[in-house]
């Protein structure tokens, strides 16, 4: 009942006090009723894989900052190609931040661990 009406209205506020963690399938069901074309409930282990990959996702997107060092923002973006392989649209977005930051033949060996520069580029 409740879902044929949200098929209906033409905007809809959810607001639940159901506690989400670990009980990604009830979490499913209600972003379902929000939008059943991106929320399907027949794939619950992609929805559980995508509630995995948030963390990442939300570290990634944290670093594109202005005061973050430029070997950073090449790690997220690496990250980004990473998680999503097949999206078109961030893949041309990433190419865009990876041409702002002059990586089109960026060289990776040419840093240390923690990102500065190694004696070696730095003696070019």
């Amino acid at each position: 009942m409740l879902a044929g009406l949200t098929a209906v209205v033409p905007r809809l506020l959810l607001l639940s006090a159901t506690p989400l963690l670990n009980n990604e399938r009830t979490f499913l069901a209600m972003l379902h009723l929000l939008d059943p074309d991106i929320y399907g409930l027949s794939d619950i282990e992609g929805f559980r894989r995508r509630i995995r990959d948030r963390q990442a996702l939300g570290t990634a997107f944290f670093t594109f900052r202005p005061d973050i060092p430029p070997f950073l923002l090449r790690d997220k973006v690496s990250a980004l190609h990473a998680m999503f392989p097949g999206d078109e649209q961030l893949a041309a977005l990433l190419d865009r931040v990876s041409a702002a930051l002059g990586d089109v033949n960026y060289d990776y060996t040419a840093t240390s661990r923690s990102g500065a520069p190694s004696a070696k580029a730095a003696a070019k």
